[in-house]
């Protein structure tokens, strides 16, 4: 929840979201992002990994459809990622995604549910399932949500734009969905 003056870094830009992610933990390493044991931090590695190989593109893909059958596919493959993810949060009904602390994991994955509403608001009669299809995925995100740092995010936006947040997204991604 430590707030970064990006006036300070004055080294090369670094602009893929999950490499900034590991780049403010290493600046910052306490509280640790990353667990501790090197197999649980092995294992959330994957997991970031698999995320940012295998959700991110259908859920932009589902996003851009155009048309039902395009939209179809986009939305059965973006389902099938978050039914992995779905178990992977289930296993331990902790608070976060792979345990009771915060981390790198929770970081990564987040922002993109914080869009789901985007999907649910352009894609309404395909995106029906979420949230109940996936009510681990929802608990945690409904948790992670809450935290300091992701409201402090929302309370700027909202203090920048004046829209709330899922307004805020709404109109980000309008230029994506139409």
């Amino acid at each position: 929840d430590k707030e970064i003056d990006v006036n300070t870094y004055t080294g090369p830009a670094i602009t893929e979201s999950l490499i900034v992610n590991e780049f403010v933990d290493d600046m910052f390493p306490t509280p640790a992002l990353w667990p501790k044991d090197p197999i649980e931090r092995a294992q959330a590695r994957l997991v970031i990994d698999r995320f940012g190989n295998t959700f991110i593109a259908p859920f932009y893909r589902t996003l851009r459809s155009k048309d039902a059958a395009s939209l179809q596919e986009n939305v059965e493959a973006l389902k099938a990622e978050m039914r992995g993810l779905e178990q992977l949060v289930a296993k331990g009904e902790n608070d976060y995604f792979i345990g009771p602390n915060f981390s790198l994991v929770d970081c990564a994955i987040l922002p993109f549910f914080a869009r789901m509403n985007v999907l649910v608001h352009y894609r309404r009669e395909a995106m029906q399932w979420w949230p109940k299809e996936f009510p681990h995925l929802h608990r945690w995100f409904s948790h992670a949500s809450k935290r300091p740092s992701f409201q402090t995010c929302v309370s700027e936006v909202k203090a920048a734009t004046g829209l709330a947040w899922d307004d805020f997204l709404i109109k980000a991604y309008e230029g994506f969905a139409n």
